[in-house]
């Protein structure tokens, strides 16, 4: 007569483990809900390390959606954590292949680890998608710069300066790609004109400073070579003031800035040729 009972309590105990798990999902899933939400608020008042953490939770909670990841996706990017952009920007497209802003976020993640070809793919998948956003265009134009491809790169910055003449990047991008093309005119009007817009783009007065350095204007290139070090000191910048302070005799000022540039990159080439010629120089009696 013990079998029905065994039977009975073994049905309670399935009955009781089937009512935990139910429980403990719909646990999981309030957090998860909550982490989602607490992702999506964190995101839209740009506190981006903890929204990493929130939409991180959400996700690993099971939280499957494509906004979650995208939310994580471009929080990692405002974050500048490339590496993870690509891992997070993958993974909401999964779950959405047709998020553009998810595709342009992982081009600029992929562009600034050098992987040009595939920032390019990417770029062109977000203009795709979405054609009247900027953002793609702007970064697609590095990337044809990184190819040499300079005419090309012109024509996408401009296309972003079209859709939004507010991203300073666009005029930056646009003036390095006529500094290349030896349009110095055009590219002092960008670079200036992305001063404008953000006065500490580091980028606009290294591109300004090789504009004036390409018309000859070696003083107004250290004045904006001098500008970029103090928003923050970089070898590139040492390098070109070296050069410039080189070309109108200031030996001992070029001597300074190269061996500046040499501190930050010891391998930066602009400055160990600038030391060589100083040192096979002969020196006067």
């Amino acid at each position: 007569m013990t079998r029905p009972r065994l039977l009975i309590v073994r049905v309670l105990l399935g009955l009781a483990a089937w009512c935990l798990t139910i429980v403990v999902a719909a646990a999981q899933s309030n957090d998860s809900a909550a982490a989602g939400k607490a992702c999506v608020s964190d995101h839209q008042h740009g506190a981006y390390p903890t929204a990493i953490k929130d939409c991180t939770q959400a996700l690993q909670l099971g939280e499957n959606s494509a906004t979650i990841a995208a939310f994580l996706c471009d929080a990692e990017y405002s974050a500048g954590s490339a590496t993870a952009t690509v891992a997070s920007c993958t993974q909401a497209i999964a779950l959405n292949p047709q998020l553009g802003s998810v595709f342009a976020n992982r081009c600029g993640a992929y562009n600034n680890l050098g992987n040009y070809t595939a920032a390019f793919q990417d770029c062109t998948q977000a203009i795709n998608l979405n054609p009247k956003d900027a953002i793609p265009f702007t970064t697609r134009c590095a990337s044809y710069i990184n190819f040499g491809q300079y005419a090309e790169a012109v024509q996408d910055c401009s296309r972003a300066i079209a859709l939004n003449p507010q991203i300073d990047q666009a005029y930056v991008n646009r003036c390095d790609a006529y500094n290349n093309l030896k349009d110095y005119a055009n590219a002092i009007s960008d670079c200036t004109q992305a001063i404008k817009l953000n006065p500490h783009e580091l980028n606009a007065y290294i591109n300004l400073g090789a504009a004036h350095g390409g018309q000859g204007n070696y003083a107004g290139a250290i004045t904006d070579f001098t500008q970029a070090i103090a928003i923050a000191p970089n070898a590139v910048a040492y390098a070109n003031r070296g050069f410039c302070n080189q070309q109108l005799g200031n030996e001992s000022q070029a001597i300074s800035d190269y061996q500046s540039a040499l501190k930050i990159d010891p391998n930066i080439q602009e400055a160990l040729n600038g030391l060589k010629y100083y040192s096979a120089k002969p020196t006067s009696q």
